[in-house]
């Protein structure tokens, strides 16, 4: 892992980017701890962001800011496959190809690596306690987070959700076969949340997917509306969440 340029600071959370090699394949991130932070090791949770955005969503360093703010974790995110600095793919366009095109390329073994190869490189550091890593990814973030979560035994605390095994976007994405031989092997406490409404995943399979987690630690949160419309007290149950398991060490 490699430093890119110069730590800000802002409303108290230190931001710093940074690069990861992977077999030939580089790729950014960025890892958020608080200002001034002592010399305790501070849990760490990675998260996943959404489909056709990017690392520095705004959602995505709102919640990592909360995170930091609120109970001093640190907090990490990288680009997806061919997703921000990585490729072409954006929100920008209601052009579906290139969407559609990296489902087809069978992209989640890629990013498993991706994220473990990031996870490597942060519990190196000495304020980070790699002993007490959380996940928290949603939609996209499920889709490539929940295989992940199975096969990467230093997680300890998972938010997943917005997805499922029926609808336009599971077909879409060809997760259907992964994410159920993987959901077994989900083991960790989890908290899902879903959408009553949800016009890319059908309610119906985002519970089957949900009661397939291998966890007896799990709880469903659904809400009404369509799928990118959680409320705002969704973030504050996530973060309740990971704090409550990620504290225990």
């Amino acid at each position: 892992m490699q430093w890119d340029g110069e730590a800000t600071v802002s409303d108290g959370v230190r931001e710093r980017r940074f690069i990861i090699e992977r077999d030939g394949d580089r790729f950014p991130g960025y890892l958020w701890t608080r200002e001034g932070a002592g010399a305790e090791p501070v849990p760490l949770v990675l998260v996943g962001h959404g489909g056709r955005t990017h690392k520095k969503d705004p959602k995505i360093v709102a919640r990592a800011g909360e995170l930091v703010r609120r109970e001093g974790f640190a907090a990490a995110v990288i680009d997806g496959v061919e997703h921000g600095e990585r490729g072409a793919i954006t929100n920008t366009t209601d052009d579906d190809t290139l969407y559609r095109a990296l489902w087809r390329g069978g992209p989640i073994d890629r990013m498993v690596a991706d994220w473990q190869a990031t996870l490597d490189a942060l519990s190196e550091m000495d304020e980070i306690d790699g002993s007490r890593v959380g996940y928290w990814g949603l939609s996209m973030g499920t889709m490539f987070g929940l295989p992940f979560v199975a096969a990467e035994p230093r997680v300890k605390a998972a938010v997943l959700g917005l997805c499922g095994l029926e609808g336009a976007s599971a077909v879409r994405g060809h997760i259907v076969p992964r994410h159920i031989a993987d959901a077994p092997k989900v083991t960790v406490p989890v908290q899902f949340f879903a959408m009553l409404d949800d016009e890319r995943f059908e309610f119906s399979g985002t519970v089957r997917l949900f009661r397939m987690l291998g966890t007896n630690d799990k709880r469903f949160t659904a809400y009404p509306g369509l799928h990118g419309e959680s409320p705002a007290e969704s973030v504050d149950t996530a973060i309740a969440f990971l704090a409550g398991r990620l504290r225990g060490g």
